[in-house]
């Protein structure tokens, strides 16, 4: 509709302790309209990825039917290529699934 708002949309606080530390700590982030996008960024799907991985790992009610082979196929569907973090991340998820698996 073209309206611009100056006012943040929402925003997003984080709280997170150092982990060798008690000391907790808060960062707030404002969301505005241009952070709004119909399409889902390669950046948005690896977040989503680690959200999902949590859940699974934490069997937690909130997963819905949330899965490691799918997790699996949608990280292998990522460029990866400038990111040793993220592949990293990727190898780890199909570590667990491997150890998973042994476990059963």
């Amino acid at each position: 509709n073209g309206i611009v708002l100056d006012s943040p949309l929402a925003n997003v606080l984080i709280k997170y302790k150092d982990p060798d530390g008690a000391e907790e700590h808060e960062i707030t982030y404002p969301v505005v309209d241009a952070d709004y996008h119909t399409e889902l960024t390669e950046q948005d799907k690896f977040i989503a990825s680690v959200v999902e991985f949590a859940l699974i790992l934490r069997d937690s009610e909130y997963k819905a039917s949330a899965d490691l082979d799918a997790l699996i196929t949608r990280l292998d569907s990522l460029d990866f290529a400038n990111d040793e973090f993220k592949s990293e991340f990727r190898d780890l998820v199909k570590t667990y699934r491997s150890n998973s698996v042994k476990e059963q």
